[in-house]
């Protein structure tokens, strides 16, 4: 019903990270001194429960839980008086919870039919005061049955939204059962017949407020019969009879208060009203069209009654009620509020007419009709502010309400009325509905901070938010648990983060993190969160820092989430834009590489190029076409399909926006970087679509169709496709009209390449029929364009600078001639090696205008400070482009444009060369001698001065001077002495100093020493030293430092992931000691949910695979394969682990790994597998690899191994057994043996992973089979009975249960030999004895006086004692396939009774509540209809009665998921 409104615009912020702000908690309080502890079970009784009356209903709970007193206290009557469920779902179940403490409840807020329906059951029989919200659903039925339960019921209230499914015989319903109703609001009744209301008259004698609004039909004579009637409102209402209102309602004998507002009345009835009526004191029309036609109306005057319409000055009208008329006009309310003598009748019309007038200005705003922007800023605006500060909670949340919709001009296109919104400012308004968002009333706060929402479009208006300490509250309110709260505070900050100056503010306060976790909170519904919340990301990730902030709260992860699963245009269009916007930093950061490897990224950005929606296809190929810029996402979007959605996108959008236009030119500008996209573009016919926009008005569209072209062109084949497509003259119109000096450069280059002579040597390979009018095409085309190149090149000549150049070899003459023609963006282009020898081979072209335009190009590339200027000087040294352009500068026929650009290019070239040669010495001078001293006390110490001076003078190595000071002060802290620093000349013995650092740091309070002193700074600054011996120590110091978990987060901060990952690259032909103190850093890392993902994003998954497969050392091998390991180990918190398995190699490497002579690489490599193989695609590959038989192999040799690689390896083998094609493998590759071997292990661990194992492979006969042959049965019963660990106990029972279900018995038959007897036998005696350890399992979960309690009531608790009892907490956390809970859900109907308890027991686990898996097993027990089979289980009479407990249990725990379930969507 009313609007919500959101921006799109990004610009850039600032970045800080601090802890979050709580806005419920006063000002005072927070700067309180918390330097002592507080006993709060010491507070009195009194301060607890004035502290509980300030909490919502969700916060209330959580801090009951906390202690017995409090719970009671909790419970204290005057806490529930009044009730609001309107956040909350409640079902009967919640309901008849909550009864024990609604005896003395008087005021109940719902929301929507189910709660309706289940008022009932909370038995409040004194309810008073019944409000509810979206009642389109409830019935007759349902209201009647509301009322007849409360008798008592004093105030009844129905809408805004219409009650569409009322009818007049609930109204009469209600006259009969509530005699003591005095407030009756009703919204959207179709037709109120006279017997409904005639009977309100006869039975509700004191019935003082009726409410008909926005009704269709309602009896006027009737109405005209409610003599008790004091305040009436019919505002809304269409079909009404003026002539019957004015005849009889002007007898109502106690009518003080009438609302005719949105209604067609006219001002005969309005005068007749005013006239005749004796008791009427205000009458309210506002907003009535036919009324405000008779402009003379307003003049009419009526002494002591008071006429409210957009024509009348409200605040005057409402000012002449008081005897006071003193008072501010403006300020009417607030005096009202405030006034200490108290007026009875007064106080009813004040409070009548807040609560008509927040609805009809709602409902104005949300019709928007024309003509009333002067009402809006005189009075509408103050109007609402004054009733924001109602003392009636409906009233404030619609007032608020209202402020969010009268701003709004247009919903599409984002846009306010700035003289609105500032109103709202200029009166107070942005203190206002901050304090209220503070309320810790939910409903407030939703609509608070959707008007805050609003209002922040404007700029003055969000500065403003700003300054309030707006956006602490709005990403405070971002967390909240109520879907409605955290939608429009995303909102507020979306519209926030549009500014440049608040992106900062927002990550300081936690928005960030709050924003992703909305997504990941809402990810299966919600799509208006999800915009939101997104949109927010999107404009924050367009600043470099804020970009980081995004990606390490695991906003890539959500992002391409929400690109692949959701189909909401809104929600796509928005996760396209932020992620982008995180893969526009390719330069700063590692996001866009980080996009590109997240799983099903690119996939999905391909796929939503395709989308029916404009705004989605153009932010999916902006993404891609950033993500483009790195070389292996390139590869990846080709791969994934991109190229032909690309060209499809580039055909389709010639009617497109510019912007749409601009990004299909642009990415498919990015992926013609790489040759075979280049071809593959060409092949797909891209050729075509791309000289189309060329032809684009735009110019941004101008200069991504250049650059595509340009890209294109290098190849000969493209090159003669533009010409055949016709693009030779939109190129030459490009390279002579557009406004983009760009656009133009890329132009020429572009028909440089394709007339140099390449393309004519293709053409001529594919000599045909055409050969002789293409050659005649070519040459026409060739002097269109190189006419068009010369010109182009002239225009940034200047004759006279020339002339100077070539006369004067001082370097200020070629300084000018390169001023004028550098063209800025050119400096951004990167080249392959390719393409600058093509340049340089166009140097010698015979072509006089190539020669020019080729130097020209080089010149551009090589200007000193452009961004890969370096990168082209490197590449044309390596071709020996010297010689070439001394050649060309020398040349006699060259032109004078093609002599001077050499002459530039030479000496661009030595200036690189140089830079080259001192940049290392300059960099390590700067921060080794000056940075490091990392004291601002050692700044005037001589010895330091001196120090600096010999680092300078190049006497001293500078890396070792911070290093000295640090170690100096370390030792002297730990009582060590050392000769090495007696004296200056300590710096002279290399490492030492780092060596000691590493070894000291194993001391942790030394460790805690060395980060105080600024250690892991210097230490991670030195691991970047291209001295080995430095880099290696500085490594190792930081992997002992890395071991305590408060120093990872540091180490992170100082980019010591990041130097850890390049010493691997660097060093990783050679150094083994420095390899593995790096691994064993990024191991330690790599354990920490926010570094693995620092580790991930530096490259680490690549260089830790590149270990593991190339380097032989067995140090290295080890730390490898426990960083793979640790970083696989956060499946559920980061995409890591599905990162390392796609990592080409990495899984065969580690496979090869567990075939190592080292028990303690086999144990890292095992654990690594293991923790892959929760990913359904890597269990899959890890088989393909060879990883079932490696580690049967492995599992076969550990007997006498440590428990840690026993461990390991069984429970490597139980992730892989999950696949049934995996567990057939394992059986017969030998693996149950071994398993069976490790589940008689003494080690608890080894007991949990091979009980594991062997209940997967139990699943399949043919392994169950092979268990009870190789003696398996008796190693799983003395699991079942003996072991410590529940979970190995309850696994090994589910094994048992398995083999003896019967499928292993039709397998033994089908399999029929020689041997059939004595199996048989051997299985007869294997079954009891499985059976009766299941049983003895089983009981000991069982409580017979809880079970008898159970039997004999169907009460909740006593079920949930037997939950308690029964529950084994990790049980939890195992996930079952559907054919596994149908496997048990079969077992119901098993005849034997222990098997039908075994099953019931399992799947209780299985559906606990608040267990990990406990929705998905809900979801596939619904599926294979297992409702019938439990009910029918728990009413057999033949079956144990802990069958029949449980799966009465597990019956309650699918209804609990399936309203789970409703609610989330």
């Amino acid at each position: 019903m009313s609007r919500r409104l959101r921006r799109k615009v990004a610009k850039k912020g600032k970045e800080k990270v601090v802890l979050p702000c709580y806005p419920e908690v006063e000002d005072e309080v927070l700067e309180a001194d918390r330097s002592g502890d507080v006993d709060w079970t010491s507070l009195p009784d009194d301060t607890v429960i004035q502290l509980f009356s300030s909490l919502n209903y969700r916060d209330r709970a959580s801090l009951s839980s906390t202690c017995k007193t409090w719970r009671a206290l909790g419970g204290s009557p005057c806490l529930w008086s009044s009730l609001d469920l309107r956040a909350h779902k409640c079902d009967a179940t919640m309901a008849a919870s909550l009864a024990c403490r609604c005896v003395n409840l008087r005021k109940l807020r719902f929301r929507g039919a189910e709660s309706a329906d289940a008022i009932i059951c909370l038995q409040s029989r004194n309810l008073q005061e019944i409000s509810g919200d979206y009642c389109r659903k409830i019935t007759d039925a349902t209201l009647s049955m509301i009322v007849a339960r409360h008798e008592a019921l004093e105030s009844l209230q129905l809408g805004p939204d219409f009650c569409e499914r009322i009818t007049s015989d609930a109204i009469k319903a209600i006259a009969l059962c509530c005699p003591k109703l005095k407030k009756l609001r009703l919204s959207g009744i179709r037709d109120i017949y006279a017997d409904a209301i005639n009977a309100l008259a006869k039975h509700c004698l004191n019935l003082a407020e009726i409410g008909f609004l926005d009704c269709l039909n309602i009896d006027e004579v009737a109405l005209g019969n409610v003599s008790s009637v004091r305040f009436l409102s019919v505002a809304g209402t269409s079909n009404m009879k003026w002539g019957v209102v004015a005849q009889s309602w002007h007898k109502l004998p106690k009518l003080v208060g009438l609302d005719v507002s949105r209604t067609d009345v006219g001002p005969i009835t309005i005068a007749r009203l005013l006239s005749s009526s004796r008791s009427l004191k205000v009458l309210c029309a506002l907003n009535c069209p036919i009324l405000e036609e008779d402009t003379n109306f307003g003049t009419v005057k009526n002494k002591g009654k008071f006429l409210v319409s957009l024509f009348t000055d409200v605040f005057k009208c409402l000012a002449s009620l008081f005897a006071d008329t003193t008072q501010k006009e403006k300020n009417v309310f607030l005096d009202w509020r405030n006034s200490k003598t108290k007026d009875k009748k007064l106080d009813e019309i004040m409070t009548w007419l807040e609560w008509i007038l927040s609805h009809t200005l709602l409902r104005t705003a949300e019709s928007n009709p024309q003509g009333l922007d002067d009402f809006w800023l005189k009075q509408g605006a103050a109007l609402l502010l004054s009733l924001m500060q109602s003392s009636q909670e409906d009233v404030q949340e619609r007032a608020a309400t209202g402020l969010a919709t009268f701003v709004v001009i247009n919903d599409i296109s984002a846009s306010i009325d700035c003289g609105r919104a500032e109103a709202v400012m200029k009166d107070g308004g942005i203190r206002l509905l901050l304090d209220l968002a503070k309320s810790w009333r939910e409903g407030l706060q939703s609509e608070a901070a959707k008007a805050i929402a609003n209002l922040s479009v404007n700029s003055s208006v969000a500065k403003a938010v700003a300054e309030e300490g707006g956006i602490n509250i709005l990403a405070y309110l971002a967390r909240s648990m109520n879907r409605l709260v955290a939608e429009e505070a995303a909102g507020g900050l979306w519209n926030l983060s549009v500014g440049e100056e608040h992106k900062g503010a927002i990550a300081e306060a936690g928005g960030v993190k709050a924003l992703v976790d909305l997504i990941f909170k809402w990810s299966s519904g919600g799509d208006g969160v999800l915009e939101r919340a997104a949109g927010a990301l999107a404009n924050l990730a367009a600043d470099d820092k804020c970009s980081m902030e995004v990606a390490l709260a695991g906003g890539v992860q959500a992002l391409v989430m929400l690109a692949r699963n959701c189909n909401f245009e809104g929600v796509q269009e928005q996760a396209a834009r932020a992620l982008a916007n995180l893969a526009a930093h390719g330069d700063s950061n590692s996001n866009n590489s980080a996009v590109g490897q997240e799983a099903g990224a690119l996939e999905a950005l391909v796929q939503l190029t395709r989308s029916p929606h404009e705004g989605v296809r153009q932010e999916a190929a902006g993404a891609l076409w950033n993500l483009s810029f790195d070389d292996r996402n390139r590869e990846a979007i080709a791969a994934a399909g991109g190229v032909e959605a690309l060209v499809a996108l580039a055909q389709s959008c010639s009617n497109a926006s510019s912007g749409l236009q601009e990004r299909a030119a642009g990415a498919l500008w990015g992926l013609s970087v790489s040759e075979a996209n280049c071809i593959a573009i060409g092949r797909e016919g891209g050729v075509a679509p791309l000289i189309a926009l060329a032809r684009s008005e735009a110019e941004d569209v101008h200069e991504t169709a250049a650059g595509a072209l340009w890209n294109l062109a290098f190849n000969p084949g493209n090159a003669l496709r533009i010409v055949e497509e016709g693009g030779v003259p939109a190129l030459v119109h490009l390279c002579c009209s557009s406004v983009s000096k760009m656009a133009r450069f890329m132009a020429a280059l572009a028909l440089a390449y394709m007339f140099d002579g390449r393309m004519d040597e293709f053409a001529l390979i594919g000599t045909s029929s055409e050969s002789t009018s293409k050659s005649v095409s070519l040459d026409g085309a060739r002097r269109m364009a190189l006419k068009h190149i010369e010109t182009f090149v002239l225009t940034f000549s200047d004759p006279q600078a020339f002339a100077t150049a070539a006369a004067s070899s001082a370097p200020a003459a070629l300084s000018q001639v390169t001023e004028r023609a550098r063209i800025q963006e050119a400096g951004h282009l990167r080249c392959s090696g390719a393409e600058i020898g093509r340049f340089i081979t166009m140097l010698r072209n015979p072509s006089s205008i190539l020669k020019a335009c080729a130097a020209f190009a080089l010149l551009q590339f090589t200007i000193p400070g452009g961004r890969h200027a370096i990168h082209h000087a490197s590449l044309m040294q390596g071709v020996g482009a010297a010689r070439v352009l001394r050649a060309a500068a020398a040349a006699a026929t060259a032109p004078i444009e093609a002599k001077i650009f050499a002459r530039i290019v030479l000496r661009n070239l030595e200036h690189h060369q140089q830079h080259v040669e001192l940049s290392t010495y300059l960099e390590v001078v700067q921060l080794g001698g000056l940075k490091v001293i990392f004291s601002p006390l050692f700044v005037t110490n001589p010895f330091i001065l001196k120090l600096a001076a010999r680092v300078q003078t190049g006497e001293l190595i500078p890396e070792h001077v911070g290093v000295f000071l640090l170690s100096k002060r370390l030792l002297a802290q730990s009582n060590c002495q050392s000769p090495w620093f007696s004296d200056i000349r300590c710096l002279e013995v290399g490492t030492h100093p780092i060596i000691a650092i590493a070894n000291l740091s194993v001391n942790s309070s030394v460790a805690k020493a060395v980060a105080e002193e600024g250690g892991i700074n210097i230490l991670a600054y030195l691991a970047r030293s291209m001295n080995r011996l430095v880099a290696e120590e500085a490594a190792g110091g930081l992997w002992n430092l890395s071991v305590g978990e408060e120093h990872k987060g540091a180490i992170a901060e100082a980019g010591g992931v990041k130097a850890l990952v390049d010493l691997i690259f660097k060093w990783s032909s050679g150094g083994d000691g420095v390899l593995e103190r790096a691994a064993g850093a990024l191991a330690n890392l790599a354990a920490d949910d926010k570094c693995s993902m620092e580790v991930a994003l530096a490259g680490g998954v690549q260089a830790l695979v590149m270990l593991a497969r190339n380097c032989n050392f067995e140090g290295v091998q080890e730390q490898a394969a426990r960083a793979l390991a640790n970083l696989a180990a956060h499946g559920d918190s980061n995409s890591n682990n599905s990162a390392v398995g796609q990592e080409a190699g990495a899984l065969e490497a580690l496979v090869q790994l567990t075939r190592s002579p080292h028990e303690g690489v086999r144990q890292e490599a095992a654990g690594a597998l293991w923790n892959l193989s929760f990913d359904d695609r890597n269990r899959e590959a890890i088989a393909a690899a060879g990883g079932v038989e490696a580690l049967v192999a492995l599992a076969q040799s550990c007997s006498n191994a440590s428990s840690g690689l026993q461990e390991r390896a069984a429970g490597a083998l139980w992730g892989l057994s999950v696949s049934e094609a995996n567990c057939i493998a394992i059986g017969r590759e030998g693996g149950v043996a071994p398993l069976i071997a490790l589940a008689r292990s003494e080690a608890e661990d080894v007991h949990e992973t091979a009980a594991g194992a062997l209940w997967n492979l139990a699943f399949n006969p043919g392994n169950a089979l092979r268990i009870v042959e190789e003696g398996g049965v008796p190693a799983l019963v003395h699991l079942c009975c003996s072991s410590v660990s529940k979970m190995a106990r309850f696994m090994a029972a589910l094994a048992l249960a398995y083999m003896f279900d019967g499928r292993m018995d039709e397998f033994a038959l089908i399999g029929t030999s020689s041997e059939s007897t004595s199996k048989s036998v051997s299985l007869d005696g294997a079954r009891r004895m499985a059976l009766k350890h299941i049983e003895t399992f089983v009981l000991t979960f069982s409580d017979p006086q809880a079970f008898a309690t159970a039997a004999a009531s169907s009460a909740p608790a006593a079920l949930s004692q037997v939950t308690e009892r029964a529950r084994i907490q990790e049980a939890g956390h195992l996930r079952c396939s559907g054919a596994e809970i149908g496997r048990f859900i079969t077992m119901l109907r098993n005849p034997s009774s222990i098997l039908k308890a075994c099953a019931a027991f399992a799947l209780l686990q299985f559906t606990i509540p608040g267990g990990r898996h406990a929705i998905h097993h809900a979801s596939l027990m619904q599926g294979v209809g297992a409702a019938r089979v439990l009910r029918a289980a728990a009413a057999a009479a033949t079956a144990p009665i802990e069958a029949k407990i449980f799966a009465r249990i597990v019956l309650r725990n699918l209804e609990h998921h399936q309203q789970h379930v409703e609610l989330s969507t």
